[in-house]
């Protein structure tokens, strides 16, 4: 079974939101975030984590890039 993913014109308002954002800083919503749509709170806290980890200043910008590129290869990313 799978889950259907929420596209934007059924989304609700706040998770419009978020999706404007993604389309406008990668091109694109990622998938995990259109499934995790089908619940808001889980989106909005995903969201939260993502942005605290960004702004975190424990590590260093250039070695959270590299980390999370690397991470991205072994995923299969195509990017």
């Amino acid at each position: 079974m799978r889950i259907k993913p929420i596209d934007a014109a059924e989304a609700p308002p706040e998770v419009r939101e978020l999706y404007r954002r993604a389309e406008e800083l990668l091109g694109s919503v990622p998938a995990p975030q259109t499934v995790m749509a089908q619940v808001p709170p889980l989106l909005m806290a995903a969201n939260q984590l993502g942005a605290a980890i960004s702004g975190s200043k424990v590590v260093a910008p250039r070695l959270k890039t590299l980390a999370s590129l690397r991470a991205a290869q072994m995923a299969g990313c195509p990017f």
